[in-house]
């Protein structure tokens, strides 16, 4: 026999807010993190990116004007043909950097006519580029690899008179660059990640220090309901015995009397009783004897015992049984789950009506389920059935204390098992437990 406290819905559900809450934070962190990293990226490709870029913007300009300083033949790579830029206006200024672009000329048919130190020789350095520049008639930037090294490259359409004559394309090697660019998102990453880890830490640290308060809360409100129900029984007990001697000794009146005091003390017993075990179990002070039992054997026994009130309500009970299933449980909290279920389902089954108990093998675990032929769940009943208090539109006439169902939910999830409520396919309603195997 194994005896073991069962788990603290309430420290479960403060846990499961504080993942919650550090997971949105992180989330949170990262994307503000990958903002700034985009927006800083950015920011130094265009700052790396723009004196190369008034380079060949100058160069071309500069080659589209002066033809005549291009006249050398394709095979001559001299420089000293393209004239230095001093001063361009449309530039900006001087550029260091013009001396180090080179020059390449294509006629509308793409052809290079003439080209000065260009290592892409007699082709263009981009032709989709120059293409995309003809359609368009403006200029347009893109990278182009030569061997192993990486050129940012400029076309521009020539013009004589409104007439398109060709196209200019001007490049300069651009490793600094991809390698600047290469260093910038190493760095970032490792800032970012480091960042992370720095969050994930505060964010444990603010997260368990802020809910510290509210374990208390919990804690002391646990306590409250445990004290209160242990201080009640003793008054309960005085009420029942009154009564029952009042009933049995009084005249008529008295009697009537102390019957309506007698069921509403025995009420307030059950919900005591009820909240007793909650709170308790909310404190884990209750210990589970889990043995192993074969399921089947255990519902049958429980069954027998509610047949006769089954029978007085004309409701009948099918059982359906496989055998062979056990199950480590706690024999009495399974046999007080099954009454929680049955009667649940006999306040709703009418007469004439059937319940159907259901043992069998699901997905490598027991399965027990309990199904009435009543009227069913509304839909909007459905998420708040095991919540403390809970009653369902239909249940409110009926005798009960709104714990029922809460306990049974306890019960299973003490057991490592699930329980879920839902409408059957042919009505009624059908609850269903799911336990794991004993070994």
């Amino acid at each position: 026999m194994l005896g073991r406290h069962s788990p603290n819905p309430d420290d479960a559900q403060v846990h499961r807010v504080g993942r919650q809450l550090a997971l949105f934070t992180i989330v949170l962190m990262s994307l503000l993190l990958l903002l700034a990293g985009v927006t800083l990226y950015l920011r130094a490709r265009d700052a790396m990116l723009s004196p190369l870029r008034q380079a060949l913007v100058a160069r071309a300009r500069m080659a589209r004007i002066d033809r005549e300083h291009m006249s050398r033949p394709p095979g001559d790579t001299s420089r000293r043909h393209i004239p230095r830029l001093g001063a361009d206006t449309s530039a900006g200024g001087a550029n260091p950097l013009l001396d180090d672009v080179f020059v390449a000329l294509a006629n509308t048919h793409l052809h290079v006519v003439n080209h000065n130190g260009s290592p892409f020789g007699s082709r263009l350095p981009s032709v989709a580029l120059a293409r995309e520049v003809l359609a368009h008639h403006e200029g347009s930037f893109t990278f182009a690899v030569e061997g192993e090294r990486h050129y940012l490259i400029y076309a521009l359409p020539r013009r004589q008179g409104s007439r398109v004559t060709g196209v200019v394309e001007t490049g300069i090697l651009a490793e600094q660059y991809v390698e600047g660019l290469g260093a910038l998102v190493q760095a970032l990453i490792i800032v970012g990640v480091a960042g992370l880890i720095a969050a994930a830490v505060a964010t444990a640290l603010v997260v368990g220090r802020a809910l510290r308060p509210i374990r208390s809360a919990l804690r002391r409100q646990r306590e409250f309901v445990a004290d209160a129900a242990h201080e009640l029984r003793t008054p309960l007990t005085i009420i029942r015995s009154t009564s029952e001697i009042a009933l049995a000794e009084g005249d008529e009146e008295e009697q009537e009397r102390a019957e309506r005091i007698l069921r509403q003390s025995t009420h307030l017993t059950h919900l005591v009783e009820d909240l007793s075990l909650l709170a308790r179990a909310d404190t884990g002070a209750v210990s589970l004897q889990q043995q192993a039992i074969e399921l089947s054997d255990a519902v049958s026994d429980t069954v027998a015992g509610i047949a006769v009130l089954a029978e007085d309500r004309d409701v009948a009970i099918d059982l359906q049984l496989d055998k062979g299933i056990s199950v480590r449980v706690d024999p009495i909290r399974l046999r007080q789950l099954l009454l929680i279920l049955l009667d649940n389902a006999l306040k709703f089954t009418p007469p004439g009506g059937t319940i159907t108990v259901r043992v069998e093998h699901h997905r490598g675990h027991a399965r027990l389920s309990v199904q009435d032929s009543g009227p069913g769940i509304a839909p909007g009943d459905l998420p708040h059935l095991f919540e403390r208090f809970y009653r369902g539109d239909r249940a409110r006439s009926s005798e009960g204390t709104g714990l029922g169902l809460a306990i049974g939910k306890w019960i299973v999830e003490a057991h490592g098992g699930r329980i879920t409520a839902d409408n059957a396919p042919r009505g009624g309603a059908l609850f269903a437990a799911t336990l794991p195997l004993a070994s």
